[in-house]
């Protein structure tokens, strides 16, 4: 409770209020920035996707690019903008120097977790798959209905919802190409 107590000490003095409108401030920054940016990123990631292509990206496609895209976008925005409101309260130099640890140690214990994010990734830029076809992944047959970086939802025939890790994928047999 103490330390609740101070920070509220530290908001209501005359140097504190200039933090509090500096936090509203960015937090009105990262909420405009969470409506305009993720629409920019999506169309920029979509150009990407269809340069040197010769056939134009399919709507299925298209819409998966576009939701995680601007997901990610949505992440990033927000995870900025509270770490710029926390370095407010906490040295900056010591709150790097944690996440830096912190990002260390997550990458070494949650690697089964990192494996499954980048697969995604990648699955997702070599347009193996999309939403709407009928694949085969990792022995497991149905309607793919969601893709999203961590996992890819697949509908069997029987109705049964299966989530397939990305990071377990190694075979891919699409059906609808």
């Amino acid at each position: 409770m103490d330390g609740l107590a101070t920070i509220w000490q530290q908001l209501i003095n005359p140097v504190g209020y200039t933090r509090l409108l500096l936090i509203i401030f960015y937090a009105l920054l990262a909420w405009i920035g969470t409506l305009f940016l993720p629409r920019m990123v999506s169309r920029t990631m979509l150009a990407a996707a269809q340069a040197g292509r010769t056939r134009p990206l399919s709507a299925k496609r298209t819409r998966t690019i576009d939701r995680l895209s601007r997901d990610l976008t949505r992440f990033v925005i927000i995870a900025t903008a509270a770490l710029v409101a926390l370095s407010m309260f906490v040295d900056s130099r010591g709150l790097l120097t944690f996440l830096g640890l912190f990002s260390a140690a997550f990458g070494l214990g949650a690697r089964p977790l990192v494996s499954d994010y980048m697969s995604g990734a990648i699955y997702l830029f070599e347009d193996l798959y999309a939403i709407g076809d009928k694949v085969e992944l990792t022995g497991i047959e149905g309607t793919v209905e969601d893709i999203r970086l961590r996992t890819t939802t697949l509908r069997a025939s029987t109705g049964e919802l299966y989530f397939v890790p990305n990071g377990e994928i190694r075979q891919v047999r699409n059906f609808a190409r």
